[in-house]
């Protein structure tokens, strides 16, 4: 199954790279379970935000990197058992 094809049309990181606050887009076709981390370049978790179940639509989300240090971060969307990920380069 392609996930882009079937639950999710779009994903999208704005501004890239980001200073302070930054925004998460997405558009789903379907309800999921949807959450978002961003983890460093160990594969280490350093943010995390679970949203639930939510359903189709667009959505745009707001992530905070005041307190990283500057740098290259992962940024990994995940919906239902899927897993999308995005480089995020912080400022």
């Amino acid at each position: 199954r392609v996930l882009f094809r079937s639950t999710l049309n779009s994903f999208e990181l704005f501004p890239n790279p980001v200073e302070n606050l930054g925004t998460l887009t997405f558009s789903l076709n379907e309800s999921h379970n949807v959450s978002f981390e961003i983890v460093n370049v160990l594969g280490e978790k350093v943010s995390y935000n679970n949203l639930g179940v939510i359903s189709a639509g667009s959505y745009n989300e707001q992530f905070n990197v005041s307190e990283l240090n500057s740098g290259i971060y992962f940024m990994n969307l995940n919906i239902g058992e899927e897993v999308i990920t995005k480089k995020l380069t912080v400022k």
